[in-house]
């Protein structure tokens, strides 16, 4: 049997790929942690045996989750972070500056440590359309 565990499975990509998991049988061997923060939006996937839900602040897992806006191939490295509740600034971000707090986050394994991290680059806040 695999294991998987998904982050966030209530966004729109993640529900796909877990429909599709749970009904093709070419992956009838495999299943699934979601680690979620609200579980209650999962109710209806979490029907049978191979799907477990597990509520992030119960988890003993070391998470960060990094929420993103469209990503740019922009050299530059240049963000601003917003917190779980914050409001969310910017529609835009460079895959360098992902990439830089991915680093940072792995070098430093408490920064951010089971926190949800916004990232944007902060020029594009007030836009209504991501900046490319």
């Amino acid at each position: 049997m695999k294991k998987y565990v998904i982050l966030h499975p209530t966004g729109r990509i993640s529900r796909l790929v877990i429909k599709h998991l749970l009904a093709d049988p070419q992956f009838s061997d495999v299943e699934l942690e979601l680690l979620t923060q609200r579980p209650e939006l999962l109710v209806d996937l979490a029907k049978g045996d191979r799907i477990k839900l597990t509520e992030g602040a119960a988890t003993d897992l070391d998470y960060t989750l990094i929420r993103m806006p469209a990503l740019t191939d922009w050299p530059d490295v240049k963000y601003s972070l917003t917190g779980r509740y914050d409001e969310f600034v910017g529609t835009s971000v460079s895959r360098a500056s992902v990439a830089d707090l991915v680093l940072k986050i792995m070098a430093d394994p408490s920064r951010y440590s089971r926190a949800s991290v916004g990232i944007s680059q902060p020029e594009t806040a007030g836009y209504v359309r991501p900046v490319y």
